[in-house]
């Protein structure tokens, strides 16, 4: 008999915490599934012929990070080549005036002139860049600054612009339409433009326009705000993290960007836009459109603070919100406005979903 008895205490104990395991291993489950990564997270589910909230959550993390990174990667790019214009000032413009013969007339025009056949500078925070550049006036290419009709071609190799600064590598061809007080308007052709960033690399590949206005306001904890706008119709981004390679190849580009600098490195931006492309995930392709629901946030690293996405695929829209530390997933078969499954998850899970 008390051998009967003590197996009865267990009993009960034994269920409840087999319950307890199930709901736990449930809750994982859950809070992991936007992540994907096994071979069902990239298919619709075989029953209902719909899209599954794992695919959604990874085509959302995919596009809602790449956009955002490809951003800053131009960002990051342009103000590198600004750095290194600056600091070629110096010691070139002496060299320059002594080679050219320096004119004094107040009247006198410099020509047209380049610097040729080329250049081989140290990045202020490391590496090297090779630059060549044609400019109305010999004075205007040595000035330090980007001059209207100005053409730059730089060549970097583990360029940082500033010490700590993203390393940059590969060519940015950079064509100076306008300049204002404190603004300029770019045409930038990248070829394999490779910037390293806080989660992983991404490689621009393209053309597009590119319009800043700086600003440093006073008692800010950043000592620059850079406005930028970018507008592109050919651009490819390639992103890699953990090994894995994404590629975008975007056939409309219309955002604009707010950033945050501290010693020319990015603390934060904001962001609002759209862009079309198709995507190619390695195991997993999709053609969409993602649109921004007003203006929407990133720490330094990268990750969305907050903000709302929509991801436009032919016959489904996938929304995204993020707020705090939470990210909430939408989807709307048919695009009908109505909502036919939705999980929100940990904002960290759409960084992992992304890898």
């Amino acid at each position: 008999m008390p051998h009967h008895a003590h197996g009865g205490t267990h009993a009960p104990r034994l269920a409840s915490l087999t319950a307890t395991l199930a709901a736990a291993l449930a809750a994982i489950a859950a809070l992991s599934a936007c992540g994907g990564g096994g071979a069902d997270a990239d298919r619709s589910d075989n029953s209902s012929g719909t899209m599954s909230l794992d695919t959604a959550g990874r085509y959302a993390a995919h596009a809602t990070l790449a956009s955002a990174d490809g951003g800053t990667a131009v960002d990051v790019a342009v103000k590198t080549a600004q750095a290194l214009v600056a600091a070629h000032t110096s010691s070139a413009a002496t060299a320059a005036a002594t080679a050219a013969g320096t004119r004094r007339s107040a009247s006198a025009t410099p020509s047209a002139t380049g610097i040729a056949p080329s250049a081989t500078l140290d990045c202020a925070g490391g590496g090297t860049a090779t630059v060549s550049a044609t400019g109305p006036t010999q004075a205007g290419l040595y000035n330090g600054t980007l001059d209207l009709g100005e053409v730059y071609q730089l060549s970097f190799t583990n360029c940082q612009g500033s010490t700590g600064a993203a390393v940059v590598n590969g060519t940015l061809a950079v064509s100076v339409a306008e300049v204002g007080s404190g603004s300029l308007n770019l045409d930038l052709t990248a070829t394999a433009l490779r910037i390293a960033l806080a989660r992983g690399s991404i490689t621009v590949d393209g053309s597009l326009s590119y319009s800043a206005i700086d600003a440093v306001p006073e008692g800010a904890a950043y000592d620059l705000l850079r406005s930028s706008d970018l507008r592109s119709s050919q651009l490819t981004l390639t992103t890699q993290r953990n090994a894995r390679t994404q590629t975008f190849s975007v056939t409309a580009l219309s955002v604009q960007r707010s950033s945050t600098w501290s010693a020319g490195l990015p603390l934060s931006s904001s962001m609002q836009g759209s862009c079309t492309f198709t995507a190619a995930l390695g195991d997993a392709s999709y053609n969409a459109t993602l649109t921004t629901s007003g203006s929407s946030t990133y720490a330094a690293d990268g990750l969305p603070t907050s903000g709302s996405w929509a991801l436009t695929l032919p016959s489904t829209l996938i929304g995204l919100a993020v707020s705090g530390e939470s990210a909430t997933l939408t989807v709307d078969e048919g695009r009908n406005g109505s909502i036919d499954r939705s999980r929100t998850v940990p904002r960290a899970t759409l960084a992992a979903a992304a890898n």
